[in-house]
């Protein structure tokens, strides 16, 4: 039989490491957590508004290749939306206008 000062040791033992899991699960947890948050959000785009003068020669497709971002949707929707912003029925665009044109702009989170 053992002895009662074995079995408080052993009792010890058992409360030191089931101390050790839980910290040990409470740390990684906040660990993944903050770097999932940061990894998240790094970068948040925003959408703005700009006024583009039409040059001569210039067209739709030109303008929205300038302003267009790479978070942005294909190009073909972001010309619909150009035209749809401008009351635009077609592509056709002339020299002096003006044109809403959005685009996006990122910003860094920390």
């Amino acid at each position: 039989m053992r002895s009662r000062r074995e079995v408080v040791r052993d009792q010890k033992i058992a409360l030191f490491f089931a101390v050790m899991i839980v910290l040990s699960a409470v740390f990684f947890s906040c660990l993944f957590k903050a770097v999932s948050t940061q990894a998240a959000s790094t970068k948040r785009s925003f959408k703005y508004y700009t006024s583009v003068q039409v040059q001569p020669g210039d067209t739709l497709w030109g303008i929205a290749g300038t302003y267009i971002s790479e978070d942005e949707q294909n190009m073909t929707d972001y010309i619909e939306e150009i035209r749809r912003l401008n009351r635009l029925p077609d592509d056709t665009i002339h020299a002096g206008a003006y044109l809403t044109v959005p685009y996006l702009s990122s910003q860094k989170i920390e």
